[in-house]
Formats: structure tokens, C-alpha cells, sequence
């Protein structure tokens, strides 16, 4: 440009630029790593005709410089950083800084526009996002995959990112299950001459819980919005002792064959079951399933299945585990009635008879009859007769009659009986 021409742009400018104003708008708040940033510097004026120069500045630094008349929608770079891109018509200034470039640089820097440094527009200060790229997981203190952890007991995980801006939010998921409330933020990290990029850690604490055995922990971090990242996953190995599902007390029929299977869950699975009896130290029976032949009324007791596991867990000396699970067997039978024999006795007397009854359950219902008369029925665990008679002598019976109620099937009525002979005797 000659002499004259930029003498007149300059008296141009101090003529009328009292009557322009200068704005300076970003593309978005922020910048970020990798992602295309925009200045627009836009200026209006009053008169129809109109020449001036525009000036983008960073910091102290010319980063473009457009010439452009106000009404022929003319413009044209006088000079400009080549590391940019461009557009500008009569009223606007776009500067690109491409993605491509390394961003970071510019973070803090202070830009704005102007006419020949007489009017300034708006600051603005470039703040620069950058995205981190990854975040580990590790367990704490023993980093394993899968992870041993005991039921009930807590391990702790960690997340830590890679450096960013700005700061990052971690959440923590089991098996898709948001988490987050288990853990706590560590301070960030920021190393000299860090330039305000930060490392985000979290730490999850979490307690072992059985219905979580074979799920994943991982992490999301995010420092800027769309562009999360996760962790590797860790998978959960949850041990725990045995647990023995609920043995109901057991009715059985004497004579019958007793066949008890529990229902037992371990991780690791139990490596030994066996069964004792309340009432007799010495019995011990070894194997999964409890099974008595023939069993005897003296069989009935209180029986306990245990089972053991061992659990080895890191930094951990090896445990068994031990649980128990305590319950009755019931052997029933019907009655067996005994105390009673033939009886001499004079008449004029009282008799009275009284068996001895054995039967588990105990008997419902007791009851006379003689054989000789069919309509004779006496009901009570006692006979008696009072002021005998002759008519009285005869064979008579003793019914005894209990209910048997054997586990899984139907209730049976068991009934014994037993004879006497009554004679009376003439006294002289």
C-alpha cells in the first residue's frame, strides 16, 4: 500500500470510527484438544462508505490483519498466521484455528480485535479443554483379575486418569449399576509446570457381597462432555463359608430308611460334610447325604450337618470355614401296650386296669371292649369297673390308637390292641 492510500486510511478511521463498535465472540466457552475453535470479530458503522483495517491480536501478537469497505462487500488479507484459516466480508472477521494444531499452546492467552489500536473490542481468554484419554483401575493393595474378595469384607479399587483439563468426574459401575456413592475423590494431581492439567483419582471401597460372584467393577471418567472414557474391567471372584439351606425337622416310620440331602452353597464348594447326633458324641456319619437303614426309635435325636470350605484369599492366611445346620428326626410307631395280665377278683369289688402304653406320637384315643358284648364300649386310658359281677366276666381289650405323620405323605391312624381275662372268683 503507497503512502497516500494508508495516510487516508488512517484520517478515514479518525474521522469516523468514533461511530464503530468492535465484538469479538468465540465459538463455544471453551476450546478443545483436537476440535476446530472460530474467533468472529464483527464491527458495525454508521456511514454506508467505508474503508478500515482489522487487526486480530493475541496477546500482543498480530495474528491477522484484513483490509474492507463498508458497502462493496470487499475484503482481502493484508497478513494473517498461515497456521489459521480464514473468512471475512464488509462486517465480519472469522479466524479458524484448526483442530489439527496443537491447542494447549494458547491456553490463557488474551485475544481481541481493533482498528489501527485506536477502538478495542471485548477480551477474550482462551481456556483450552484437553480430553483425557484414558483411565486405569487398579485393586488395592494386590492388582488381580479376577479379585478374591470375602463375603462381607471390603476391597478397595482405584481409578486414575491421565492428565486433563479440566479436572475429571469419575463414576463407578458393577455389572452396568451406578456405584458412585461407595466411593470418595482423591485431591487432583498437578505436577510443575502443569499448566492447570489435572490427574483425577477415585477410590471405591467396596464390601463383598455373594449375589455380586462373577460381576465386573469399572469406571467412566469424563473431563469433557461426549468424550468419556472406562476402565479395563475387574472381575469379582466373591467367597464365602457354606451356607446350608433350612433342614426341616424329619417324621419318619420306624423300620423305614431315613435319607436326608441338604442343599448347600460354598465358593469355594464345600470340601467336607458331615452329620453328628445332639444326644450322642460318639456318631459321627461322613458324607453328603445322611442315610440310617431300619431306623430304630432310639435313633430319634437332634441332628446337625456341617460343612467346611477353605478360603484363600491374598495377603490372607488360609481359612476353613465351618457352618451348621441343626434339625430333628422324629422315628414314630404305634403303640406297644404292656402292664396288663388276667385277673381273678371277687364279686362286690372295684377292678381297675391300667395299661402301659410306648408310642410316639402319643396316643389319641383309648378304649375298652369285651367279647362277649359287642355294645360294651368303655372309653379311658383306665378300665374300671365298680361292684363287679358275675355278668362281668369275660375277655375284654384294650385299643390303643395313635396318628403317625410321616414327612411328605399322609397322616396314618396305628391301632393296638391287647386281651385280658376277667373271672370272677366266689368267695365262700
Amino acid at each position: 500500500m503507497d503512502v497516500y492510500l494508508w495516510s487516508c486510511a488512517i484520517y478515514l478511521f479518525s474521522i469516523e470510527g468514533s461511530k464503530s463498535q468492535f465484538v469479538l465472540t468465540p465459538s463455544s466457552d471453551r476450546a478443545t484438544t483436537g476440535i476446530d475453535f472460530n474467533f468472529t470479530c464483527i464491527f458495525t458503522y454508521t456511514y454506508a462508505y467505508y474503508k478500515m483495517y482489522v487487526i486480530l491480536y493475541r496477546d500482543d501478537t498480530i495474528e491477522c490483519a484484513v483490509r474492507m469497505v463498508r458497502g462493496f462487500g470487499y475484503c482481502s488479507i493484508v497478513v494473517c498466521n498461515e497456521s489459521y484459516s480464514y473468512t471475512c466480508n464488509d462486517n465480519a472477521l472469522v479466524l479458524t484455528i484448526p483442530g489439527t494444531i496443537d491447542l494447549d499452546n494458547l491456553h490463557g492467552s488474551s485475544w481481541n480485535c481493533r482498528s489501527l489500536d485506536v477502538f478495542l473490542s471485548n477480551t477474550v481468554i482462551l481456556y483450552v479443554n484437553i480430553p483425557i484419554t484414558k483411565v486405569n483401575l487398579t485393586v488395592i493393595p494386590y492388582d488381580k483379575n479376577p479379585i478374591a474378595i470375602l463375603s462381607g469384607s471390603t476391597q478397595q479399587f482405584q481409578c486414575t486418569t491421565n492428565a486433563g483439563r479440566p479436572s475429571s468426574r469419575i463414576e463407578w459401575y458393577i455389572s452396568g449399576a451406578n456405584i458412585t456413592a461407595k466411593a470418595f475423590l482423591q485431591t487432583d494431581q498437578c505436577n510443575s509446570e502443569c499448566n492447570e492439567t489435572l490427574i483425577t483419582s477415585s477410590v471405591l471401597i467396596y464390601t463383598g457381597n455373594m449375589i455380586d460372584i462373577g460381576k465386573i467393577i469399572y469406571c467412566i471418567a469424563e473431563n469433557v462432555k461426549k468424550q468419556s472414557v472406562r476402565s479395563l474391567d475387574r472381575r469379582i471372584d466373591i467367597l464365602y463359608p457354606p451356607v446350608i439351606a433350612d433342614i426341616p425337622d424329619y417324621n419318619i416310620i420306624e423300620g423305614n430308611t431315613l435319607y436326608i440331602t441338604p442343599f448347600i452353597d460354598a465358593n469355594p464348594n464345600a470340601m467336607s460334610v458331615w452329620w453328628t447326633r445332639q444326644n450322642d458324641t460318639s456318631y459321627i456319619y461322613n458324607g453328603m447325604n445322611l442315610t440310617i437303614s431300619n431306623i430304630q426309635r432310639d435313633y430319634g435325636d437332634y441332628y446337625k450337618c456341617n460343612a467346611m470350605n477353605t478360603i484363600t484369599i491374598p495377603s490372607q492366611s488360609t481359612q476353613n470355614k465351618t457352618t451348621e445346620m441343626l434339625f430333628k428326626v422324629n422315628v414314630q410307631y404305634e403303640p406297644v401296650i404292656s402292664g396288663i395280665h388276667d385277673y381273678n377278683i371277687e364279686a362286690g369289688r372295684t377292678l381297675n386296669v391300667s395299661p402301659t402304653v410306648d408310642a410316639y406320637p402319643p396316643p389319641s384315643s383309648v378304649w375298652w371292649t369285651r367279647q362277649n358284648n359287642i355294645k360294651f364300649i368303655y372309653y379311658g386310658w383306665n378300665l374300671t369297673i365298680i361292684n363287679i359281677q358275675e355278668r362281668d366276666s369275660d375277655k375284654y381289650t384294650c385299643h390303643v390308637m395313635n396318628t403317625l405323620t410321616p414327612s411328605g405323605l399322609i397322616a396314618q391312624n396305628r391301632t393296638s390292641k391287647y386281651f385280658l381275662a376277667l373271672m370272677l372268683r366266689v368267695s365262700k
